[in-house]
């Protein structure tokens, strides 16, 4: 089954990072994508302060998307607008966390300004490396 799903770093309300994440032909619903996930946003706002966890599980569903939050203690959030629900949360979680790790060694790097969106292309490549081990 083709997969289509999209994941976003959101720091101070804006998108530092995004990934359009798809084996399908289907039509770009980028524009959606970040609409949906921008308005999921007010969710992991009030979930964040209920729990101790940094992964929030699947936090909302629109159509037939599902949405998985993830906060840091700096209060980053990542958000995964995933269509395929066949993937269990432990999955999910595995890749917030490998995504995690990676986002603290951006961070770590002297050149990197805090909040900054993330524009390296060895990043980006790791991500991607993710996503096809936990999500495709």
């Amino acid at each position: 089954m083709p997969t289509n799903a999209y994941f976003v770093i959101v720091a101070k309300d804006c998108p530092i990072y995004e990934l359009e994440i798809s084996t399908s032909k289907r039509t770009d619903q980028s524009q959606l994508k970040q609409f949906v996930l921008h308005a999921s946003l007010d969710v992991v706002e009030e979930l964040q302060w209920t729990t101790n966890n940094l992964f929030l599980k699947s936090i909302d569903k629109f159509n037939e998307f599902n949405i998985y939050g993830f906060v840091t203690a700096g209060n980053v959030r990542f958000l995964l607008l995933f269509e395929n629900d066949k993937k269990n949360d432990d999955t999910i979680k595995n890749f917030f966390s490998d995504v995690f790790e990676l986002y603290i060694k951006i961070q770590m790097n002297p050149f990197y300004e805090l909040y900054s969106p993330i524009t390296s292309q060895d990043f980006d490549n790791r991500v991607k490396q993710l996503a096809n081990k936990y999500i495709t």
